[in-house]
């Protein structure tokens, strides 16, 4: 919701809320394709009404406008509106909603207001059009041809059955599970084919290596690029829209497709990528906006919604024009979004909303964890909920939604339990957030990121082979242990170093094996000490006889590829390996400093990370940590102590 996209010069009347009604366009027909827009806006009952269709588009610029008759009146409109109503009237849709008409986008209460009923808007609606954006006859049909190409190759599959593959959730799967059959097995052929074809190879599957050279290549793949590189997709709205509709049309060009033709497209382009038949030629965050509007969709039809943290998660990358509608656009589709946000608002200041929604969630989750649990620079106390970096970060966003999932001696909890049962003990004083709590130990020194391991890897002659003390052995194989999978070879803590070791020889040519040797090499940590010692010598490779390298690679392959696997899940987490002057050593959050503390906080399930202020004003929040000596709950005891942290 854009306000000034259209002429400030349209009167409206104002809506009445007892009857909770909105307005809809009745649009003039013209058998001219080129006549401008004219239409007349009606108040209805929403709850009385459905005969109307729902548009959902992308604004475009504002400053750029076409002329429109609204109520007998010329007003501006923009030119991607004003494009997809002359679709919608081409096609005999009279009765329309249009948010930039059907809200007076000048009148802020009226937005704030309108806001928590856009969901149902768009369900109540008998459809809703979908216009992406503008695309010739050629693409058009290019693009149902590329479906049916896929189609088609999806039942080259020997396990192919048409009755499994409808278009129902179920459906879908089958679908898209034939297609990687088939893909496996044309790919296991194409290479030969057709110089050299199997004996037996049967007629379907030839002609399906014809068709995946001929037709499923990158030239055919770039018409769909042409569709998700649209502007539309990036938006944030179009979730909400397209998850309500109860029926669903994506208009292109001369073609109507639907949803899943899309998404099917998508999963199809990223298997055909793994198997390098094509290249990067799609836009990937696009991808990943489709296959997000599919779950949310699929959980709009079976009643189940997700935490509004959990749909900011998932939304990251989405844009939108006002930095509020990041948040309010999803409120519909969360269970806790009205809870957090109870009055959608456009006119207060950002810091207010953000400072009420802060309290709000402490309040309502009775934890501190979603104001101690930073993927931002340290700063101020209150989320900066509508800023996209703040979730960001998959880590922090699956804890937050209470979907993560460690693995410990004593089981596989979903929470830290670092302070216990404790509840917050918070107060506002003078601006300042007022937490009970206490400072257990100071970072000495800390780690480069896996995302930092490319800076200046310094190439090194093999470290000496040390004893390992054990105490620091122990803490670093838990740092590890923590995120070992079900179905893994389960790595043993008296050998854990010596496995890894030995699978970074043995897979040394394996991206990941790489990706781990940067780290470790990378001029970040060349003076980095834990325990002692330095990376390179905690995972010096050791002495093994020629003989006992090649029982190595034929018996137990799989063991050092899931060696190399939790070595790298681990730091993909995006955070620190550190150590404490304690002698603490543990994950912490990738803004943390040596001289940093430690601190653990009546109400939050893990130790956090606090930076000094000026002049001992206080501590300003750094993030989380995990240091798996603490999680259990272990210092909870220290909590008995009167100390307060003052975090500006």
């Amino acid at each position: 919701m854009t306000p000034n996209a259209t002429s400030n010069s349209l009167s409206y009347q104002p809506l009445r809320h007892a009857n909770n009604e909105i307005r809809i366009l009745i649009i003039e027909p013209s058998r001219d394709p080129n006549q401008p827009i004219a239409c007349r806006l009606k108040h209805v009952p929403l709850a009385n009404s459905s005969d109307y269709v729902a548009l959902s588009y992308c604004w475009g610029q504002s400053n750029k406008t076409v002329r429109a008759i609204v109520n007998g009146k010329t007003t501006r409109i923009t030119p991607s509106l004003a494009a997809a109503l002359k679709t919608l009237r081409d096609r005999n849709h009279q009765r329309v909603w249009a948010d930039a008409l059907c809200i007076n986008q000048a009148d802020k209460e009226e937005r704030s207001r309108q806001v928590p009923r856009m969901a149902a808007i768009y369900r109540h609606a008998r459809a809703v059009i979908a216009r992406p954006g503008d695309a010739s006859d050629k693409d058009a049909h290019a693009l149902l041809g590329l479906i049916s190409d896929l189609q088609t190759l999806s039942k080259s599959n020997k396990n192919y059955n048409q009755l499994e593959s409808q278009d129902t959730p179920n459906g879908r799967a089958v679908r898209s599970r034939n297609l990687r059959e088939a893909v496996n097995q044309v790919n296991s052929l194409i290479d030969k084919y057709p110089k050299s074809p199997r004996r037996g190879l049967r007629e379907k599957l030839q002609e399906a290596c014809r068709l995946a050279e001929n037709n499923l290549r990158n030239p055919q793949w770039q018409v769909f690029a042409r569709l998700l590189r649209c502007e539309y997709w990036s938006r944030v709205w179009i979730i909400q829209e397209l998850a309500m509709a109860t029926r669903l049309k994506i208009i292109w060009g001369s073609q109507s497709l639907n949803l899943n033709d899309i998404a099917f497209l998508v999963e199809a382009f990223n298997m055909l990528r793994e198997v390098k038949w094509i290249s990067n030629v799609v836009p990937s965050e696009a991808c990943l906006h489709v296959q997000n509007l599919v779950k949310f969709q699929s959980m709009e039809k079976q009643l189940s919604k997700v935490s509004l943290i959990r749909a900011l998660g998932m939304t990251s990358f989405a844009r939108a024009t006002d930095a509020r509608d990041k948040v309010y656009s999803l409120i519909g589709l969360t269970y806790d979004g009205d809870i957090i946000f109870p009055m959608p608002s456009y006119t207060p200041k950002l810091i207010d909303i953000n400072r009420e929604a802060t309290l709000r969630i402490v309040q309502i989750t009775d934890s501190l964890d979603h104001v101690m649990c930073r993927s931002t620079p340290p700063g101020s106390w209150v989320i900066d909920w509508f800023n996209p970096k703040t979730w960001s970060d998959p880590r922090i966003v699956t804890y937050l939604a209470r979907q993560a999932s460690f693995r410990t001696e004593s089981g596989r909890p979903t929470t830290w339990q670092t302070s216990g049962t404790t509840c917050p003990r918070i107060k506002l004083w003078n601006g300042r957030f007022q937490v009970h709590g206490t400072i257990i130990d100071t970072i000495r020194d800390c780690s480069a990121t896996y995302s930092e391991r490319e800076s200046n890897s310094v190439p090194a002659s093999p470290p000496q082979k040390a004893s390992l003390d054990k105490d620091s052995a122990r803490q670093i194989y838990q740092c590890f242990y923590l995120a070992s999978k079900d179905g893994e070879h389960p790595l043993r803590e008296n050998n854990f170093f010596a496995e890894v070791s030995q699978a970074l020889a043995t897979e040394s040519s394996s991206d990941k094996s790489e990706a781990i040797l940067k780290w470790i090499t990378c001029s970040l940590n060349s003076s980095l000490m834990i325990g002692g010692r330095s990376l390179r010598e905690w995972f010096a490779p050791s002495r093994r006889s020629r003989f006992e390298m090649i029982w190595k690679r034929r018996k137990q392959r799989q063991r050092a590829h899931d060696s190399i696997a939790l070595v790298v899940r681990c730091l993909k987490m995006g955070m620190s390996l550190g150590e404490t002057v304690k002698g603490r050593i543990g994950w912490f959050n990738k803004y943390t400093l040596p001289g940093d503390k430690i601190a653990i906080i009546s109400g939050c399930t893990v130790p956090v990370v606090l930076r000094t202020l000026p002049k001992k004003q206080g501590y300003t929040i750094v993030g989380d940590s995990i240091i798996p000596c603490l999680m259990g709950g272990e210092k909870q005891g220290k909590l008995n102590k009167e100390l307060f942290l003052y975090l500006n």
